[in-house]
């Protein structure tokens, strides 16, 4: 995670989402709500497939998750 300082040294930590629905209107919606943030940082999946891709390519980046937002009845 990234950190910066803000008012009295008071850190703020910069959190990475992972989205992951196949409902597509529902993914966008949420990961848009959440990037409205400035300190997250979203990326979307439309499959458990394409959520093992995202999780791979940001570890070998070194650039990991901090939550994963996952459909329980994906499709």
């Amino acid at each position: 995670m990234l950190s910066r300082s803000v008012g009295k040294g008071v850190p703020v930590v910069r959190v990475r989402v992972l989205v992951v629905d196949d409902h597509r209107i529902f993914a966008e919606s949420l990961a848009a709500a959440l990037a409205a943030e400035p300190d997250v940082d979203v990326s979307a999946a439309g499959s458990g497939p394409a959520a093992l891709r995202c999780l791979e390519r940001a570890a070998a980046e070194g650039r990991r998750y901090d939550v994963l937002l996952v459909d329980a009845d994906l499709g």
